[in-house]
């Protein structure tokens, strides 16, 4: 089972190098994820993956995540 968060990036906070907490919000509401390296290393994801992301979503981006794999889109 997935879950699908499509909103607009409204905080980006990090916790260490390999842990990043994300504010996801829309007009029907808002959800916190978090990023885990451990947990996406298990699936696949290289530390330059996770480093990119850190450094690309910015607040206001809008953001796609369905299970593991996100997208961010700058506006």
């Amino acid at each position: 089972m997935g879950l699908t968060a499509l909103g607009r990036v409204r905080s980006l906070r990090l916790a260490g190098s390999k842990l990043a907490f994300v504010d996801i919000e829309r007009q029907d509401g808002k959800v916190q994820g978090y990023c885990d390296f451990k947990v996406l290393a298990d699936h696949g994801v290289a530390i330059e993956q996770f480093k990119q992301f850190k450094q690309v979503a910015r607040k206001g981006d809008w953001f796609c995540e369905f299970c593991s794999f996100s997208i961010v889109l700058h506006v």
